[in-house]
């Protein structure tokens, strides 16, 4: 956040895991939400909360159940001024200077059963704190209902959610359990279950795995009030029973003049943060400057980067050693960017974009076993002409673009692709009258 000058904000695009995006066959596998398909909170939602919330902020990423004889790095991610870790009370270090703002590091440091605990500053003065403790074993489980402000209503559409946790005797959760719960249901609702990402057909069952001690299974109300008793069960540990009341819900003729639940603490304007940290300038590489690919960026996954001159034998990749051979004769001494091939089956998220430096011609190398996205059948025309490269053969297509403007590309496929295709890349040369 902060770090280029040529952002003038961001916004969360997805939250939380979902089928969006295509990344895997199951259903709701997607893993790039800060929360996972049922909300419950990644590591990543707290380094978010900490970059976004105005409140002070401090949370260690991880556990502390551990072995004997570990040392390993502890990050901590605040948005205060400098954090202090501890083990067991005995001061581990200070950090006040984090990686990208947020993130305080600690190197080394050995685990003993107890309790981790960080302290975060700002202008030398405590602002908050955490403390993670090492749980025992597992002894039970814990079924923890989550219902609206007005409570669980029997609309016929209202949803408890119930987290189930394997806790320990003392009653707090065991970060390393795993393995198969099931469930009974008695009682006016409708059992909706809940998910194991990467698991097919893991929705919608009376069971389903803990997943780091935890997980969430939802139920659905019905149009009939009343108790409804869930019993969760897991071998070797304690079950669990948990009762909840559908509150009776007023329709008439099909109608309600009820309003859907919403939560009425909101902010009133934009907080300031609790400490807005100090960022290094920004200065763009060297190799991303260009004459024809101006102000130019790419959202993917690899790395992808400027090149000038293109010939026979130039790398066409950032993760290939794979060399251009036989090149048509209008490409030669072209611009051109060489792109990650690891990205050549995502889309949803890959983008190129760059300011046309020079009226130009731009050409983008498809390989002609992915189906064409859109951004090439509208804005681009197939030449007709071919490139070998390393035995797949790339469609060459072209379009001119006048100087100033933007050019966006979105990712190699606009759905599914074969799984060794290639990756398109894009070259350019300047107008000449």
């Amino acid at each position: 956040m902060g770090k280029k000058p040529y952002h003038s904000g961001g916004a969360n695009w997805v939250f939380s895991d979902g089928p969006h995006g295509g990344r895997c066959p199951t259903e709701v596998t997607r893993a790039s939400g800060e929360v996972d398909a049922v909300r419950l909170p990644k590591e990543a939602f707290y380094a978010l909360k900490a970059m976004w919330r105005p409140e002070p902020q401090v949370h260690i990423v991880g556990h502390w159940n551990y072995t004997p004889e570990t040392k390993k790095t502890i990050y901590v991610i605040s948005n205060c001024a400098s954090v202090k870790l501890y083990v067991n009370d005995k001061l581990i270090g200070t950090n006040n200077a984090p990686e990208n703002g947020y993130v305080f590091k600690f190197d080394q440091v050995a685990w003993e059963t107890g309790e981790i605990k960080a302290e975060a500053f700002i202008d030398s003065e405590l602002k908050t704190t955490q403390t993670k403790e090492t749980a025992g074993e597992p002894e039970a489980l814990k079924l923890t209902p989550i219902t609206g402000p007005k409570g669980w209503l029997a609309d016929g559409s209202d949803i408890a959610l119930i987290d189930i946790e394997v806790v320990d005797a003392q009653g707090r959760r065991c970060p390393l359990a795993k393995g198969r719960v099931d469930f009974t249901i008695s009682g006016p609702a409708i059992w909706r279950g809940g998910y194991n990402s990467g698991n097919p057909n893991s929705t919608n069952n009376l069971y389903l795995d803990i997943e780091a001690g935890i997980n969430r299974v939802a139920v659905r109300s019905t149009l009939e009030a009343g108790n409804v008793t869930i019993t969760a069960t897991k071998a070797g540990i304690l079950d669990a029973n948990l009762e909840l009341n559908s509150m009776a819900f007023e329709i008439k003729n099909g109608l309600t003049t009820m309003l859907p639940q919403v939560y009425e603490n909101v902010l009133s304007k934009e907080p300031l943060p609790a400490h807005t940290p100090e960022m290094p300038k920004y200065v763009p590489g060297i190799k991303n400057r260009s004459e024809l690919f101006k102000k130019f960026s790419y959202t993917g996954d690899g790395k992808a980067m400027l090149r000038t001159n293109m010939h026979w034998g130039k790398k066409a990749y950032t993760d290939l050693e794979y060399n251009y051979t036989v090149l048509p004769k209008f490409l030669n001494g072209a611009e051109y960017v060489r792109t990650p091939n690891s990205d050549n089956r995502y889309w949803a998220r890959d983008q190129l974009q760059f300011i046309a430096g020079k009226k130009m011609h731009i050409y983008v190398l498809h390989d002609d076993t992915v189906s064409r996205p859109e951004f090439l059948l509208q804005d681009y025309n197939d030449t007709g002409d071919n490139v070998n490269m390393a035995g797949v053969s790339m469609s060459v297509f072209h379009r001119l673009a006048e100087e100033g403007e933007s050019i966006i590309m979105a990712g190699n496929s606009d759905g599914d692709a074969p799984e060794n295709c290639r990756m398109y890349t894009v070259m350019a040369k300047k107008f000449k009258k």
